[in-house]
């Protein structure tokens, strides 16, 4: 459950993980780091600044009207999610993306 593993609980979970699929956070970070295979997923955020730095790493992005729109200083955090919930900005990307992305990213 969210907020329960601790930071070395969750580095051993990244170490032993075949893939990776997460959003732009750290366990994005970590996950790269240790050079695993990686699907980083994003909504809001922008993956110029942010992207993994390994080349394997596949990115999804939920293209729609939200995308990267909290880096281009085009709005706030908390200006974004008065209008919209968040799982509107990241709603683009499907689980047949992911799916896809993963089966790619794996062989």
């Amino acid at each position: 459950t969210a907020g329960q593993t601790n930071m070395e609980e969750l580095l051993n979970l990244i170490f032993y993980a075949k893939a990776i699929i997460c959003h732009d956070s750290s366990v994005m970070h970590f996950g790269d780091a240790m050079g695993k295979p990686l699907i980083a997923l994003y909504g809001p955020t922008d993956a110029h600044r942010t992207k993994p730095l390994n080349p394997t790493s596949h990115l999804l992005f939920s293209y729609n009207e939200y995308c990267g729109i909290l880096y281009n200083l085009a709005m706030t955090e908390p200006e974004l999610y008065k209008q919209v919930d968040n799982q509107s900005t990241m709603s683009a990307i499907t689980p047949k993306d992911v799916f896809s992305s993963l089966e790619s990213l794996l062989n």
